[in-house]
């Protein structure tokens, strides 16, 4: 189980081939598959937030954002898409994470806990 927070913006998923129909009807499943497909862990849960955030292409917009954790699946981390949070958070060896987190410049992740 990953504690890696991940997030996605509506604004950037109606990019996603198949989004924009799921949503505007409904479809939770297509939505669920969709954003496992773009790296979140809905096995964890999923909360829809209305709220001011900034998108992956930059801009501030007003909308809903997915909230949950980030997979740590082999197939997402071999994606090249996965964050280096993610690849740290999959690491086994509760020493070597920590010791990959205090190189990591961006800063400490909040779970250290084995799973």
């Amino acid at each position: 189980m990953s504690g890696v927070p991940y997030s996605l913006s509506v604004s950037d998923l109606l990019l996603v081939e198949g989004f924009q129909e799921a949503y505007g009807s409904g479809d939770k499943e297509k939505i669920a598959e969709i954003l496992q497909a773009n790296g979140m862990d809905t096995k964890q849960g999923v909360d829809e937030v209305f709220c001011a955030h900034r998108n992956l292409r930059g801009e501030v917009v007003t909308c809903v954002r997915y909230e949950g954790f980030e997979l740590t699946t082999p197939e997402w981390l071999a994606s090249g898409a996965a964050s280096l949070d993610a690849h740290i958070g999959a690491c086994k060896d509760v020493s070597k994470r920590v010791a990959l987190q205090m190189l990591n410049p961006r800063g400490a992740i909040s779970s250290w806990e084995d799973d």
